[in-house]
């Protein structure tokens, strides 16, 4: 939770203690007690603003590894073991409800960011005209169009299967998909920040330590 905040754990504490930080939502005894995502992202916003930057290629780049990462994840681990436990669908599809998010998300942004420019182009014009000054809008391709494209090129994803591989191979392409996510999450709050880029990276952290978990499990099962 520090991290999130960008805060070292030193100074939450001293937050909690003096009450300087939000209630929490769930207390357990005299000392267990938790915070929801929402509950840490509202704080975050009372102390830094409410924030909204981003990358679009950086951000381009982010949503393909996540869906490039969910496939590598389903094609390794449909044959790991005997036990039907949906590993090999949940994670997967889970990973791809977290990249379609951020590209609605992408998608929203983007949509205002070329509405506002259409508008601030054509203030630029009436402000010169006032003025008395000689300015016209920039000619563009989409001139005289009532719907305009707005460009988006989201790198494709392919499926895979993969057969005749050892339980060995197929874990180390799972401990890849780990190290992959562990970079996704690391980047994806820099490339688009905001409370969806930040709660997303936890999301993706969430389905990361099941991968984890599964790799455990099947390090300490003989094969």
């Amino acid at each position: 939770m520090a991290e999130y905040l960008g805060i070292t754990r030193d100074v939450l504490h001293a937050r909690i203690r003096a009450r300087e930080f939000k209630a929490p939502d769930v207390v357990i005894g005299d000392r267990f007690q938790g915070w929801s995502p929402e509950t840490v992202e509202k704080y975050r916003q009372e102390q830094d603003g409410f924030g909204y930057s981003y990358d679009p290629e950086g951000l381009t780049i982010v949503i393909t590894q996540i869906r490039t990462i969910a496939e590598r994840v389903r094609a390794y681990s449909s044959q790991l073991d005997g036990a039907p436990d949906g590993f090999a669908w949940t994670v997967p599809q889970n990973l791809h409800v977290i990249a379609a998010r951020l590209e609605s998300d992408f998608r929203g942004r983007l949509l205002l960011d070329s509405r506002n420019a259409a508008h601030l182009s054509s203030v630029d014009v009436e402000v010169a005209h006032a003025w008395g000054l000689e300015r016209t809008a920039e000619p563009s391709d989409a001139e005289g169009q009532s719907v305009r494209r707005i460009e988006l090129a989201l790198g494709q994803v392919e499926s895979y299967m993969a057969a005749d591989l050892s339980q060995h191979e197929r874990m180390a392409e799972l401990r890849a998909a780990s190290d992959g996510l562990a970079a996704v999450i690391e980047r994806l709050p820099k490339v688009f920040d905001n409370p969806t880029g930040r709660l997303s990276a936890r999301a993706i952290a969430v389905e990361k330590s099941v991968v984890d978990n599964k790799l455990r499990d099947l390090t300490d099962s003989p094969i």
